[in-house]
């Protein structure tokens, strides 16, 4: 069972990483309760002030492109509806070209044609303006319609961007504050659970219970523990998405 659930994370890690596919992966190993350490340290940088860190994060830059973009999109609407004129040039060139089937039949001839172009200038050029004025009301209705449709899209988009920067900020803090909580709850339990299970060793070895109630505390102990991992894996999880967006964050395991 656990070698699958190791499997799948490798499989998981190599879509995350295509550079490794094809190598070899092997896990080594870790300290969890030194790493967990390590993300409270980070998260405690993250959480020293409830301003949001600006530059540790790119999407302001986003925003920034957008507002520019809005902008420029709103100056091109407002001329929209306007006299439209435009100066058009073209350049042509005739070749003439043709074979003599018989004293009565002549068949055109590419080849040949081409070859009187080479041989024979016949280019001309035009040159021309061509003006659109829109009449009625129809061209205005639709300008402002754009106008509204394209101010509308855009600050949706700006407005999306900072509520996800305003957000997974303010909500880092809390969340590692429940989870925190809950692992405190458990290792508590688990060290509750090391303590019955050694009191029942004891009395198995003097056989006063039976091999099942050993096996039953050892596998609450075993489950416990596996929550335990559940829940610091929650905090490792939380973190990281928080690293999709605060990408420059400077904590120890945040490196490209």
């Amino acid at each position: 069972m656990y070698t699958y659930q190791k499997e799948a994370l490798l499989k998981q890690l190599k879509t995350l990483l295509p550079g490794l596919n094809g190598k070899e992966v092997n896990i080594s190993g870790y300290d969890i309760d030194k790493t967990i350490e390590e993300v409270y340290a980070c998260s405690k940088l993250i959480t020293s002030t409830q301003a949001v860190p600006w530059d540790f994060t790119r999407y302001d830059e986003v925003m920034t492109l957008l507002k520019e973009q809005k902008a420029v999109e709103k100056s091109i609407n407002q001329r929209y509806s306007d006299v439209d004129m435009k100066l058009y040039g073209m350049v042509k060139s005739t070749g003439v070209g043709s074979e003599q089937i018989s004293p009565a039949t002549y068949r055109g001839s590419y080849s040949a044609a081409f070859d009187d172009m080479e041989n024979h200038n016949r280019s001309g050029y035009e040159v021309g303006v061509t003006v659109a004025i829109p009449l009625g009301s129809a061209k205005e209705e639709t300008k402002n319609t754009k106008i509204i449709y394209d101010d509308e899209r855009l600050k949706a988009q700006i407005d999306g961007f900072d509520a996800v920067i305003l957000s997974t900020h303010s909500e880092l803090s809390k969340s590692m504050g429940l989870i925190g909580q809950v692992i405190v709850t458990q290792k508590t339990s688990t060290s509750a659970l090391k303590r019955r299970l050694k009191v029942v060793r004891q009395k198995y070895a003097h056989a006063r219970v039976s091999v099942n109630d050993l096996l039953l505390d050892q596998d609450a102990l075993l489950n416990s523990e596996l929550a335990t991992v559940d829940v610091q894996l929650q905090v490792l999880n939380v973190l990281f998405d928080y690293f999709m967006v605060f990408t420059d964050t400077p904590c120890s395991f945040n490196r490209i």
